[in-house]
């Protein structure tokens, strides 16, 4: 019946974007509802030159790399449906294939370059992974070598550098101050009742993680010890770093404004957070402090 109807309508443009739009079965939804509000906002109609324009416009905006590759894919496999069911319409229907293949090669279409500083699906955990990784901790103390990183992004050297006297209780939360690159001070934060698990375990007296020598840890045994759990736990050796990785996704996925977590995390410029974790687009919100 579907058939039926677009083949009647090849050429009514608010047909052929109903029909592009209402396909399930793949992630492609809401691109592809955008496209239709683009062509509806601009009055065009669905031809080779809208999409020239539109492809031109996509990659004049502020998507992230892989944002603007994900629309493009979603268009071009719309249209080849749209195709296969004979509503394209003859001009655009027409050496489809070449058409979509000559938009990739073009000068103001082409699609983007990813970004090959940002950090893939293979260097930062899920909530699950990691709640498998702390299974997999064969003592209370890696446990909170895992659940400080997780909860605050730190980089490790900063973890070992964290005094008991840099750590301000403030009700539910306790602030913390840590140093970081460049010798340059931030704050961070963690619940109390995480705090209150740390050093009863660790039991320091001078540092929050402290060896039973009063000594803080060494950066690289912690790492060390994090990479055994995370082969053990998820089949992938990952050490200290990506608990940092991992804070960072998580939260610009869940929607915190990237600005923010580019200043939590002590980044020198916000250029350097966009391009490790560029995953899309950012909308406003607050730091999320999931802790395990």
């Amino acid at each position: 019946m579907t058939t039926a109807i677009i083949q009647k309508t090849t050429e009514s443009t608010d047909r052929q974007l109903a029909f592009i739009t209402s396909l399930e079965g793949d992630h492609y939804g809401y691109h592809i509802r955008q496209f239709a509000n683009w062509i509806r906002d601009n009055g065009r109609q669905l031809d080779r030159q809208t999409i020239i324009d539109y492809f031109t416009d996509l990659n004049g905006t502020n998507y992230a790399a892989g944002t603007k590759r994900i629309k493009r894919q979603a268009l071009k496999k719309r249209l080849r449906q749209l195709a296969k069911f004979g509503g394209l319409g003859t001009q655009l229907n027409t050496n489809l294939e070449q058409f979509l293949h000559d938009l990739d090669h073009e000068t103001t279409t082409e699609a983007p370059k990813i970004n090959t500083r940002s950090v893939g699906r293979d260097k930062y955990l899920s909530k699950d992974e990691a709640l498998s990784c702390i299974a997999a901790c064969k003592s209370k103390r890696q446990e909170c070598f895992i659940k400080f990183l997780w909860a605050t992004g730190c980089r490790i050297s900063e973890l070992t550098g964290i005094r008991l006297s840099d750590c301000k209780p403030a009700g539910p939360i306790v602030n913390i101050r840590v140093t970081g690159k460049g010798n340059k001070e931030r704050w961070i934060k963690i619940s109390t009742s995480l705090f209150e698990e740390i050093h009863s375990t660790i039991t320091g007296i001078q540092y929050l993680f402290e060896t039973s020598q009063g000594k803080p840890y060494n950066r690289g045994y912690i790492s060390n010890q994090i990479a055994k759990i995370t082969k053990r736990a998820t089949g992938r050796e990952l050490r200290a770093h990506s608990l940092r990785h991992s804070f960072a996704t998580r939260q610009i996925k869940e929607g915190v404004p990237i600005s923010y977590v580019s200043r939590y995390l002590g980044h020198s410029s916000l250029s350097i957070t966009s391009d490790l974790y560029d995953h899309g687009e950012i909308e406003t919100g607050d730091l999320l402090n999931n802790e395990l």
